[in-house]
């Protein structure tokens, strides 16, 4: 999706290198990744916490998230290179400028969240 309080993003044109943008998750009705500073991951407190915030697409700075081409080329033209499909990117949080990451030795299990619905 386009990032909060710009124009809207046109399903099937290229995002560019460098663009703002805002993901979203269609399975929680179209919950947008947020993050903010001041909440520390429950289980990497070095980390910031991520969640899903706002409603149908709605929310706010939080929710913007500058994508970034690994594969990116030095060209003199000055062309913005666009996000191919095939290709590494990451994703730098726009207010905290923290990069977007998950770590396999930081899992929910039933003894860090006994309350949790773990399935798998």
């Amino acid at each position: 999706r386009e990032a909060h309080n710009t124009t809207t993003c046109v399903a099937g044109v290229p995002i560019k290198c460098g663009e703002i943008i805002r993901l979203t998750h269609i399975s929680t009705g179209f919950k947008n990744l947020h993050s903010h500073r001041g909440s520390p991951a429950p289980l990497s407190r070095y980390n910031n916490e991520v969640s899903g915030f706002g409603d149908d697409g709605i929310g706010d700075t939080g929710d913007n998230w500058k994508v970034e081409c690994l594969h990116r080329k030095k060209e003199g033209n000055g062309e913005q290179q666009l996000w191919e499909s095939a290709r590494f990117v990451r994703f730098l949080h726009v207010d905290t400028k923290r990069w977007l990451a998950a770590e396999t030795k930081t899992k929910f299990n039933q003894s860090n969240c006994p309350h949790c619905p773990i399935l798998g």
